[in-house]
């Protein structure tokens, strides 16, 4: 996008300004977001943020008074991490990997010592995921 400013007042050149940037999924590419004020054009850099590579939450038993430690949650059908001990799950799928549109998700096959599988869409700019599982018989 542009943004253009108005008439600036000669005696504002040369001062340091700080430009913000909020734009979901996106970011300030190089960090730098303080010029100089000389009037000539400034260009922000800006790029696409990890946000949408990122997965967490938790795992517990389906009355949600157990969280379950060391459960097996796959990504996608090809990645594969484990919940801590308190159930909890977080990782940040390479770009390469990522989803590309928010409306997208990852599908998530979970599946611990004792509990059913069971599988489910998260969707990274939501809520955390929390996935309760029910005993196996």
């Amino acid at each position: 996008g542009r943004a253009n400013f108005g008439d600036i007042l000669p005696r504002y050149k040369n001062d340091t300004i700080v430009l913000g940037f909020k734009a979901k999924g996106w970011e300030i590419a190089d960090g730098k977001n303080k010029f100089k004020f000389t009037g000539e054009p400034i260009n922000l850099k800006i790029k696409k943020d990890d946000s949408l590579c990122k997965i967490k939450g938790v795992v517990k038993s389906r009355d949600g008074q157990q969280f379950l430690a060391n459960a097996k949650v796959l990504i996608n059908a090809d990645t594969t991490i484990y919940t801590n001990s308190d159930g909890l799950f977080s990782i940040v799928l390479p770009m390469e990997m990522c989803i590309t549109k928010e409306t997208d998700g990852y599908q998530l096959t979970v599946s611990a010592e004792g509990f059913e599988t069971k599988s489910q869409y998260h969707y990274p700019h939501s809520s955390n995921a929390e996935i309760r599982l029910d005993e196996s018989e």
